[in-house]
């Protein structure tokens, strides 16, 4: 692996003492943003030191003076020690947001902290990475990802991994699938015993199979898929990706 490119773990707090920063950066969901806003400790902190503090808003307003929320993200950051600063939030209009994201990335870039954003947020936060979700149910995902280094510059780019497993009865005019348990998928590799493919442009899997005269579209990851996705963000020279610790190579 590139020793530029960096691997960034979504994983539960009880597991990162175990693994550690030897697999990639750990970014155990741990906080949360509450009234204030403020900064709310939801779960017991591993040693984070080197890894990335996860901030989540559970739908939380993020209107109100945000420096509080600024000082206490800078001062638990530095007391753990972390490299950055992972800000996890539901997307809503950009403009109830934009004053408390604008602080929070100023803080961060003041501390020397990476920050990371959803895309929604990439125009609020100038100095932030912006993460771009792998899931996609058509198009290119290498296409995606080039579209966001013109848009954003390649040093803010980070490819958030997202593995899927849809059910999409055709057609799908609006490009919504039903949502797959794991269970169900291997219920449906078991039973029908599928041609399994794989789309190069989507870097995920796919089968079809007919039900009640309806076609059925499956699309799916597992941990080829997911492979060949954090390749595809090396190829493109990205800093980051951020994946399931489950799915981490």
């Amino acid at each position: 692996m590139d020793s530029k490119f960096r691997l960034i773990l979504c994983v539960p707090p009880a597991d990162a003492e175990r693994l550690g920063q030897r697999e990639g950066l750990l970014a155990p969901p741990a906080y949360r943003i509450g009234p204030g806003p403020s900064l709310q400790r939801i779960q017991a902190v591993p040693d984070l030191r080197g890894g990335i503090l996860t901030v989540t808003d559970n739908g939380a307003a993020l209107t109100g003076n945000p420096q509080y929320l600024c000082c206490q993200v800078q001062r638990e950051a530095a007391a753990r020690r972390v490299m950055g600063v992972w800000l996890d939030l539901q997307r809503r209009p950009l403009q109830e947001a934009k004053r408390c994201l604008a602080a929070l990335d100023g803080a961060a870039a003041q501390a020397g902290l990476e920050l990371w954003v959803p895309e929604w947020c990439a125009e609020a936060a100038p100095h932030g990475n912006v993460l771009i979700s792998s899931a996609l149910s058509g198009g290119s995902l290498k296409a995606r990802l080039e579209d966001a280094v013109t848009a954003y510059g390649l040093p803010r780019v980070t490819l958030a991994v997202e593995p899927m497993a849809e059910d999409f009865t055709l057609p799908a005019a609006d490009g919504q699938g039903r949502p797959l348990a794991q269970e169900e998928l291997q219920t449906l590799l078991r039973n029908r015993r599928p041609n399994v493919f794989y789309s190069g442009e989507l870097c995920a899997h796919y089968f079809t199979f007919l039900q009640q005269g309806m076609p059925h579209f499956i699309l799916f990851d597992n941990a080829g898929s997911v492979r060949e996705k954090l390749a595809l963000a090396r190829q493109l020279s990205l800093r980051f990706a951020v994946v399931p610790w489950e799915y981490a190579p």
